[in-house]
């Protein structure tokens, strides 16, 4: 299983923050079909168990709408959120939260 983060480019407004069993580049191919802008797949994460997957997918996008909301953001329902590209940030994010949730991570790129 894949944990994946897919922006826009540009104006990297939106991000993805979603889950795969097969290869990220895969799936940021199917969700270029039919969009006009161009995405970008900013990192991703291996994680061995499915649970672990889905639950640091449902993690990202929690504590990401908390800022939103702090910030006075609004995003549209579902997995795109309002964010930044910034691919150190998100592959340190991505390592950081599958640690805090015990996911057995095998290995992280951007």
């Amino acid at each position: 299983m894949f944990v994946y983060i897919i922006t826009e480019i540009p104006p990297n407004d939106f991000v993805k923050v979603g889950v795969t069993r097969h290869d990220p580049y895969k799936r940021l191919s199917n969700l270029q079909t039919g969009n006009p802008r161009i995405l970008d797949l900013v990192c991703w994460i291996g994680i061995k168990d499915e649970t672990d997957a889905r639950q640091l997918e449902k993690e990202l996008i929690s504590v990401s709408r908390y800022f939103e909301n702090r910030h006075g953001q609004a995003s549209p329902e579902g997995e795109w959120i309002w964010g930044c590209a910034d691919r150190e940030w998100w592959a340190e994010y991505l390592t950081d939260a599958a640690e805090m949730i015990g996911a057995e991570a095998e290995g992280v790129s951007a």
